[in-house]
């Protein structure tokens, strides 16, 4: 008996979350993609939080100085991401991923998806290059020029490892900016 009722339990939350998925029009891709950016929106809250509070004025200036120089990264990208995201879900749809790893399906498509992605690392690697070779100087030069008497902020290898080192989500940046500006 109360097998039956765990089981018509279980049977009646498929049914609700079946409806609700039915009626929101969300499948799991979706959702994972709307939770993704609920936890955008909170981390950036968070970040702004803490920032505010942790943070003295010179070094959240220097923190949002930095935070501009690092989203010039959209500048050398040239929304070429979302050309790339294109294309490749265009070739994909012409193959099979199997469970080993390998790739079955269409010659042609599989060769216009191998050379999506090494154009998209020939590109990236330029990009990053001449992003490195053109931000760096202009923001060491930046944060020196208006460096103000007897900083104690550590912010040259902030700079140094944040061109280098960029993330996805510069543009709203709020995961991976480095809190921690002293030295």
């Amino acid at each position: 008996m109360k097998a039956e009722q765990v089981t018509q339990d279980a049977q009646t939350a498929r049914s609700l979350r079946g409806q609700l998925k039915h009626w929101l029009g969300l499948d799991r891709a979706i959702a994972f993609t709307v939770l993704a950016r609920f936890w955008s929106a909170a981390a950036g809250m968070a970040t702004i939080l803490l920032i505010t509070r942790f943070l003295s004025p010179a070094e959240q200036g220097y923190y949002y100085t930095f935070s501009s120089l690092v989203a010039l990264q959209i500048v050398f990208e040239l929304g070429f991401s979302f050309v790339i995201l294109q294309l490749a879900a265009h070739e994909r749809a012409q193959l099979i991923f199997l469970p080993d790893g390998s790739i079955e399906g269409n010659a042609i498509a599989h060769s216009r998806l191998a050379s999506i992605l090494q154009k998209c690392v020939r590109w990236y690697s330029v990009a990053a290059i001449i992003m490195l070779v053109c931000l760096l100087p202009i923001g060491l030069y930046f944060f020196m020029a208006h460096q103000h008497g007897n900083t104690s902020i550590a912010w040259k290898s902030t700079v140094d490892i944040g061109l280098m080192c960029p993330d996805d989500d510069n543009a709203s940046n709020e995961s991976g900016m480095p809190l921690d500006f002293q030295s």
